[in-house]
């Protein structure tokens, strides 16, 4: 189940990478790394290659952030301040992803690593994902006080009723 989706297979190769990432910097800083040389090549090979194979899983990301984006859009039953928050938020995202392809094809060389003047896609794809992150965060926190009165309003609603009557 977990590798049908470019989602699931990037999260089971971050795991393996991340794992061979651990491996080699343990070596690294042992007495053991001078005799596993070799094996700590292949790990190292082992950490680039499943590092560039997950940014391929997420090489046509915006597409779907593009259609959840629409899908949202139209999506009336928000609060009308979570409604805009979580478009901007599909919006961040999408603009992250858009950087983030920018940025992978420039490392590999197919692109300048410049956007415009000075500025690096690097940094665009950043600039997007704090701003995501942020707007995510302030959503989340918003949904949540929503949450909280609702709840609020149902227990002042439940203590009018005597509890007699429901026994």
């Amino acid at each position: 189940m977990v590798l049908e989706s470019s989602s699931g297979r990037s999260k089971i190769f971050g795991l393996v990478q991340y794992t061979a990432a651990l491996y080699v910097s343990c070596m690294k800083h042992s007495d053991e790394s001078w005799s596993c040389v070799q094996s700590l090549d292949k790990a190292e090979k082992l950490v680039n290659f499943l590092s560039s194979s997950r940014k391929l899983f997420k090489l046509m990301n915006f597409i779907l952030v593009w259609k959840k984006t629409m899908k949202s859009s139209k999506d009336k039953t928000k609060t009308a301040v979570i409604w805009l928050l979580s478009l901007c938020l599909n919006l961040f995202s999408f603009l992250y992803h858009i950087g983030n392809n920018a940025h992978w094809l420039a490392t590999m060389g197919f692109m300048s690593k410049y956007m415009r003047g000075n500025i690096k896609w690097k940094q665009f794809k950043d600039f997007f994902c704090l701003l995501k992150n942020i707007m995510d965060l302030v959503r989340s926190v918003l949904v949540y006080l929503n949450l909280f009165k609702s709840e609020q309003e149902l227990l002042k609603e439940f203590e009018l009723y005597d509890d007699d009557e429901f026994i």
